[in-house]
């Protein structure tokens, strides 16, 4: 069998090259980190969303989100924020801004970067929440996270982390790390092709808009109390838990909130999944974490869904919401946002 290498000087240099690279976070750190908003401009279009219009979003646009969504794809592709404006501004007689801030795939610390990133610049006035359903469970790093996580920016309380998520997350700013020091020669381009707000196409078919809104009940803001919700057992053995890394961004969200005075609400938008379900499955009671009084948008796929065939709601994958699905949602939940928004304003004014 041959040896790894020919020569002592081969395994050295390979030794030396190993040492520059897992080196490299702390001295792209030492040396200035790039802008934060090259971390968005180099995900991956393909499998991030409009990289554009995030960055737009986050860094470039001054006036504040009247309501600002975040999550993933299932509430990217589950609220329709044209149509939301114009049903909260026909209600309320004035301009209505609506944010949707939803790359592809969950993970709870994509969504701290992004309200940290959003609330350094900005304050909306309703900050709603996607958070994890038991389908969208994950215990690693989110697959971009190496572009958004840099050397030096993860928030405190690492100790919470288990080790094994520590060595991941320092390994995903070793992956991220050349791409960070080139930023320093030439950044990140975004061609404006490529700017649009990740909304799907709203339909304009007057027999399908009749189906979709016709008889649509609404959605409540649930306290965690309600009847309606199913509670995931919390014992050793269940088969959907929520992971010491998703626990840890939740806590980080939830601190970043209440530090910053946001209204935070959650909303569970239903996966395909849960079609026929008249119950809302829940990983956890989310006051546990977000506080007394946390308030959850959401409503059983049999309500939803009543007197109307749910198939035509969903997309092939039998997980997201089609532009018709969208649509029926966003009427769902539009009077409990409208309600949970006056709210804000008038205890604001206060």
């Amino acid at each position: 069998m041959h040896p790894a290498f020919r020569t002592t000087k081969s395994a050295v240099a390979f030794g030396l090259l190993l040492l520059i690279l897992l080196t490299l976070p702390k001295l792209v750190e030492i040396t200035g980190l790039p802008t934060r908003d090259q971390a968005y401009s180099a995900l991956p279009v393909q499998n991030s969303g409009s990289v554009a219009f995030f960055k737009h979003t986050l860094y470039e646009e001054v006036q504040n989100a009247d309501v600002l969504f975040v999550g993933a794809s299932l509430i990217r592709q589950g609220i329709l924020a044209h149509q939301l404006e114009t049903s909260l501004g026909h209600a309320l007689g004035r301009k209505i801004r609506v944010r949707v801030l939803a790359p592809d795939h969950s993970g709870m610390d994509q969504e701290f970067f992004l309200i940290r990133d959003y609330l350094a610049k900005h304050k909306p006035g309703l900050l709603v929440l996607n958070q994890e359903t038991p389908s969208d469970l994950r215990n690693d790093p989110h697959p971009n996270a190496h572009w958004f996580i840099r050397s030096g920016e993860l928030p405190g309380h690492k100790n919470e982390l288990p080790l094994l998520a520590r060595v991941q997350l320092y390994g995903e700013t070793v992956l991220g790390a050349p791409r960070q020091l080139l930023n320093k020669v030439r950044p990140n381009l975004i061609g404006d092709q490529e700017f649009h707000d990740g909304e799907i196409i709203r339909n304009s078919d007057s027999t399908a808009a009749s189906l979709v809104l016709s008889g649509v009940p609404r959605a409540q803001a649930l306290e965690e109390s309600s009847p309606l919700f199913e509670y995931t057992p919390a014992t050793a053995g269940a088969s959907y838990q929520l992971a010491p890394y998703e626990l840890y961004f939740m806590r980080r969200i939830a601190e970043l909130v209440k530090s910053s005075g946001t209204k935070l609400v959650l909303m569970h938008v239903p996966p395909g999944e849960e079609l026929g379900k008249t119950k809302v499955p829940e990983l956890k009671r989310w006051s546990e974490i977000f506080g007394p009084g946390i308030r959850n948008i959401a409503m059983p796929c049999a309500d939803l869904f009543r007197a109307v065939d749910s198939k035509l709601f969903y997309q092939r994958d039998g997980h997201h919401l089609n532009e018709l699905g969208a649509a029926r949602w966003t009427a769902a939940v539009t009077p409990a946002i409208q309600s949970l928004l006056t709210k804000e304003e008038a205890s604001g004014s206060e």
